[in-house]
């Protein structure tokens, strides 16, 4: 038989368990409010505000900027005009009448609002009110865009960048969100309707639609203007500022293209060069006016493109004479003699008269002619000048660098190849004459006819004078590009 239970345990079992012992005491962690600026990934993201409602494009720039920058980039863009809900934003734009940067406030709307550029960064130019768009930029732009060209602020890319952006990109906005007129007096000769802000406008819902919700429409702007500004800084970082080494070079080559200094060849057409032109041209070392910029075009041709006066002025320093102008390639047929020229160097002067202005051109060119059309390149000149007698091209030791323009051109003894050069070296070259001067407005029937020719060809012209082009029953037309 199995041992029985011990009646002396079932007191102690039937005893109520003891009270448990006291642990460490837990002490309950207090709330943390979640900060205003994203400092990780796990933190709550930055709010940037601004007013509801109809939006424009110095709101929709300034929030674009803003979320470029690595700490508003997941911003929260919250649009009300409640006080209390703009008070717990990081960033407020265009509202609120407030411009405090110390707690990153940024409205322009306040009477007492006149900052500009000029004012609150000495040293700028621009007299153009800032709007939010502006104040952002002034504060962030250089933050902006050494990121964005990943560089340092202290770069002067930066700083050059920073200037042309602001008065190429920024200031319109200001200007139009402030109403500021482009002329001080005057009508307008024609309206401007595709600016940026008026296409940030017309995103805004119409008056007839029925959904009048303008969030979506806010957050397209927000693209269109982050687009546009992108688009431009690579514009300025990759073609504009290269340029500017282009025509430093070009500048500091003047004199072996022209002994005057006033013709300026750019190694590579198509770049913007006249902006740089004008601003490092004040400094030149001696002192000279450009009046001539030549350079090869996409294409491969050659061009001549005369200097504005002012930077956005169609009234050129010196204009080609009028017979000149707009002359391309081309003749009357294919049985027709025809004449090429390599302009390797040449310049124009002029002299004013009484009553008339006369142009003086030289140039060194190589002539060449034959009587049906030909594709046949023209090679460079020798380094003296020689008389071909035989209808033969003349030996040339090196590849002509200059693209040759055909046009018609008589001559006594068609297929026959001359040479024809003139350089501008002693002060009777200077003299006007029928060969090298150009009367403006001298009709062709006006200009006396040229003299008989002469069984012999004429003798090269020594260096240092001009020399006389060969006799012809026809005009002497010159390809003038780019005009």
């Amino acid at each position: 038989m199995g041992r029985g239970f011990p009646r002396a345990l079932l007191p102690r079992l039937l005893r109520p368990p003891p009270p448990a012992r006291p642990g460490p005491r837990m002490l309950r962690a207090e709330p943390v409010p979640p900060p205003k600026r994203p400092r990780g990934g796990l933190m709550a993201p930055a709010r940037i505000g601004t007013h509801d409602g109809t939006f424009h494009c110095d709101e929709a720039l300034a929030c674009a900027l803003l979320r470029l920058l690595p700490e508003y980039r997941d911003a929260e863009i919250v649009r009300t005009r409640d006080p209390e809900k703009l008070a717990a934003c990081d960033v407020v734009v265009d509202v609120g009448g407030e411009y405090d940067p110390q707690r990153h406030r940024y409205d322009h709307h306040q009477r007492s609002f006149t900052e500009t550029m000029s004012s609150l960064s000495p040293g700028k130019r621009w007299q153009t009110k800032l709007s939010s768009a502006g104040l952002v930029y002034l504060h962030f732009g250089h933050k902006l865009l050494a990121q964005l060209l990943g560089t340092s602020e202290e770069d002067s890319m930066v700083g050059t960048i920073y200037d042309k952006m602001y008065e190429n990109f920024v200031e319109e906005v200001d200007a139009v969100d402030n109403g500021i007129s482009q002329w001080e007096e005057g009508e307008p000769r024609y309206v401007l309707t595709t600016t940026l802000s008026a296409r940030v406008a017309r995103l805004n819902p119409t008056w007839n639609q029925p959904n009048q919700d303008t969030e979506a429409g806010f957050q397209r702007a927000m693209d269109l203007v982050r687009e546009e500004f992108l688009q431009r800084v690579d514009f300025y970082q990759h073609s504009w500022l290269p340029a500017r080494a282009l025509v430093q070079e070009a500048l500091a080559q003047r004199f072996q293209v022209d002994p005057s200094g006033e013709i300026v060849e750019l190694a590579k057409g198509g770049c913007p060069w006249k902006e740089h032109l004008y601003h490092l041209e004040s400094g030149l070392s001696p002192p000279v006016t450009v009046a001539f910029v030549i350079y090869t075009d996409q294409a491969g041709q050659w061009r001549v493109q005369c200097v504005p006066k002012e930077p956005h002025s169609f009234q050129s320093r010196l204009p080609l004479p009028e017979p000149w102008r707009g002359l391309r390639d081309g003749g009357p047929g294919p049985g027709s003699p025809w004449v090429r020229w390599c302009l390797l160097r040449w310049s124009l002067r002029v002299k004013r008269l009484e009553h008339s202005r006369q142009v003086n051109f030289f140039s060194r060119v190589c002539v060449r002619t034959w009587r049906s059309s030909s594709s046949e390149r023209v090679k460079r000149l020798p380094q003296k000048s020689q008389l071909h007698t035989k209808g033969r091209s003349p030996v040339c030791q090196r590849r002509c660098a200059f693209r040759c323009e055909a046009l018609p051109y008589t001559l006594p003894q068609p297929g026959m190849w001359q040479l024809w050069m003139g350089f501008l070296r002693s002060p009777a070259a200077a003299a006007p004459r029928r060969s090298s001067s150009w009367q403006l407005g001298q009709s062709q029937e006006e200009r006396p006819a040229p003299p008989p020719p002469k069984p012999p060809p004429p003798a090269p012209a020594p260096r240092g004078a001009l020399a006389a082009p060969p006799p012809s029953s026809g005009p002497l037309l010159l390809t003038a590009l780019g005009l």
